[in-house]
């Protein structure tokens, strides 16, 4: 009856050792946007919007960004790739020029990491149009 005891105790011992480890495991995301989208409510056509993606890197890894994509041309990316220590975060500057839309928008930036995963940013505006007067 004793052996019976100290088997299941070491057994329920070991069980919760893993699980333990995987949760700690399962709290490290990786590298990971702060935040996957912005909303700057209305905005003119002839404003050019200057906006930053903050990203985190929680693992144990250098980890980086070896492409980004765009869902448009009216927006540009200030720097096409970034490596990001363990335990540090790092930025990605973008400007988004409305002057060709109107109305509500959403655009998408994609970012490749080095270890194949993609993150999504994305962010939305209602573009007024500017009118210009005409001189006769």
């Amino acid at each position: 009856m004793k052996n019976k005891t100290i088997l299941l105790l070491t057994l329920f011992s070991a069980v919760y050792s893993c699980n333990t480890s995987e949760k700690l495991k399962e709290k490290s995301k990786g590298l990971y946007l702060e935040q996957e989208e912005k909303n700057f409510g209305e905005i003119t056509s002839t404003m050019k919007i200057e906006l930053s993606i903050n990203l985190i890197n929680d693992s144990e890894n250098i980890d980086s960004i070896i492409s980004i994509v765009k869902s448009c041309g009216c927006t540009k990316v200030k720097e096409n790739k970034i490596i990001i220590k363990p335990h540090s975060e790092g930025k990605i500057s973008l400007i988004y020029n409305p002057e060709k839309d109107s109305g509500r928008i959403q655009k998408s930036v994609f970012l490749r990491t080095s270890k194949d995963e993609i993150l999504t940013y994305r962010f939305k505006a209602f573009v007024k149009k500017n009118k210009t007067l005409g001189i006769s």
